[in-house]
């Protein structure tokens, strides 16, 4: 079977072609730089969102399924929102448009627990969470969500896979700018933090794909995440850790430390320190896919690989 990949150069793009080819799958790779892949990875490359639909029926013509996770990550407060919107909203539109045309099997669409709350949400969050998407980049892969169920309204073809921050080396986002903050040699004022925070391992959101297309029957939305939340002073430890310093961590209460933010007008980008939230991916283990149990070594591996990156 071919498996289409969009963004298949990017952070999980690139483990998600491994994981296929692992289990046997066909691949064809679909981004906009060329990439180098192992021998058997068709490539195509990633039409822009305004191409005409027949560009994109071009591309995944043959195709058995797809996994989509092109897309413009969180990464910045600046990025309008404009800008989201075309990146992950319009392009994932083209793409479902054009994957109920010519693909027979399933459609999997990469989206973010940002589709339904903000960063400041505290609570657990479940296939049924009401969606109240906070921030720009939210409101997009919401709007991308919609856009997908509107050209898969049959469930047993179209599954929309929620992500909370995903670590592994390379990794992006938040948890890339935590860990730039971890490589420092100052103390840190995050030690009271014990606020708890699902996260996800890279290589089980790529092993989660592959189930996804193997099981029988699939649901339209899941979760997924390690199965033990950890807290924010855990992850700025198990990065420490692998940086190979001591934690230094200054038990400053999360009450100073929200005004601190407050007052220095970084409240907003501060919000997912303090925040508690957990993902319950109950559904998707239940379903047969395997979970990492615990982030914090895989945190303090992602620590090691960005350490020798820098050598």
């Amino acid at each position: 079977m071919l498996v289409a990949v969009t963004g298949a150069s990017g952070f999980v793009g690139r483990r998600v072609v491994r994981h296929l080819r692992d289990a046997g799958f066909s691949v064809r790779a679909i981004s906009r730089t060329a990439g180098n892949w192992e021998e058997g990875v068709e490539t195509a490359t990633l039409p822009d969102s305004a191409a005409s639909l027949g560009e994109f029926e071009r591309v995944l013509n043959g195709a058995d399924h797809v996994v989509h996770g092109a897309g413009l990550t969180n990464g910045s407060a600046q990025t309008p929102e404009s800008e989201f919107m075309q990146a992950n909203a319009e392009l994932t539109a083209r793409f479902a448009e054009a994957a109920a045309h010519v693909v027979s099997g399933r459609f999997l669409l990469m989206s973010s627990i940002r589709a339904v709350a903000g960063a400041g949400f505290d609570g657990i969050l479940t296939p049924e969470t009401p969606a109240q998407p906070t921030c720009a980049y939210g409101r997009s892969k919401r709007a991308a969500e919609l856009a997908a169920l509107t050209h898969f309204p049959n469930a047993s073809r179209l599954s929309i896979l929620r992500l909370p921050p995903v670590y592994g080396a390379g990794m992006k986002g938040n948890l890339a700018k935590m860990l730039r903050l971890a490589d420092t040699h100052y103390p840190l004022p995050f030690g009271a933090l014990r606020n708890r925070r699902s996260l996800l391992s890279v290589e089980a959101l790529a092993a989660a794909a592959v189930d996804l297309l193997r099981m029988a029957q699939i649901r339209q939305i899941y979760l997924a995440s390690d199965r033990y939340p950890v807290s924010t002073d855990e992850i700025f430890t198990a990065f420490r850790a692998g940086l190979d310093r001591p934690a230094r961590l200054l038990p400053v209460p999360a009450g100073l430390l929200k005004e601190a933010a407050r007052l220095a007008g970084r409240g907003e980008d501060w919000q997912g320190l303090f925040a508690e939230q957990i993902c319950d991916s109950s559904a998707l283990a239940d379903d047969g896919w395997r979970q990492t149990e615990d982030p914090r070594p895989g945190l303090a591996d992602a620590a090691r690989d960005f350490q020798k990156s820098k050598s």
